[in-house]
């Protein structure tokens, strides 16, 4: 379905998502224990709106997805978590470098599955799994390399070619995202990587799959190391 002729068409189903996500999740950080009742409801609405908006997301509906453009994306997210991972599993310090937008000096808000009641222990680490992995690609692709890059290009997105290059789309974007993540030296290294992705391939959701296979990987490495701040 192709997008209507007016702005606020072109920005909610890109926008409500994302920006929904992140405004529940900082208003229940400010409660104790917030932190974990914040993800659910931040999953259950980013994925609603996703629905509700499904049909506008024409880059959704485009190019299929090869066996061959599958093991890349695979790839690129094996590569991109990596260098995420790397760093904060051999530099005991690299953490200190955490904070709001990089720059307080300390570790966000973090996962202490030990406050959690038994019960509500298994259940929360599947949901956190789902959402971290099928849902947060989705919205941050979306917003960041799709329809930020290109209003970036020209405010009119139809004209603007998913993964059409110019330095101020790729870098601009590249920033946002790191500035958007408390581990923000390794989130712009990562985005880089995605983003070089995109220019190759054309294809938004080659990009969501590998950053849902980043998402999956970081988790396996959470729960085994124990490095809950990485989540």
């Amino acid at each position: 379905m192709p997008f209507k002729n007016t702005k606020l068409d072109t920005f909610i189903p890109y926008f409500s998502p994302y920006f929904a996500f992140l405004g529940i999740k900082a208003i229940a950080d400010l409660f104790p224990n917030g932190l974990y009742l914040g993800y659910i409801l931040a999953y259950v609405a980013a994925a609603a709106l996703l629905w509700i908006f499904h049909q506008k997301y024409q880059e959704m509906h485009e190019n299929k997805i090869t066996s061959l453009n599958l093991f890349w994306a695979l790839i690129v997210g094996v590569i991109g978590i990596t260098i995420w991972i790397l760093p904060y599993h051999y530099i005991a310090n690299f953490a200190k470098t955490d904070g709001i937008f990089g720059l307080l000096g300390s570790r966000q808000n973090t996962i202490k599955l030990h406050h959690l009641q038994k019960s509500w222990l298994s259940p929360f680490i599947l949901f956190r799994f789902v959402g971290y992995v099928l849902i947060v690609p989705i919205f941050e692709e979306l917003f960041i390399r799709s329809f930020l890059w290109r209003y970036i290009i020209n405010p009119d997105i139809e004209k603007v070619a998913v993964g059409e290059y110019t330095a101020f789309a790729f870098w601009g974007t590249a920033i946002l995202f790191a500035l958007s993540h408390n581990e923000w030296i390794v989130a712009f290294l990562y985005a880089v990587i995605i983003n070089l992705f995109l220019i190759i391939k054309k294809d938004i959701k080659l990009c969501m799959i590998a950053h849902g296979f980043s998402n999956t990987i970081l988790i396996i490495y959470v729960i085994i190391s124990e490095n809950w701040f990485l989540w």
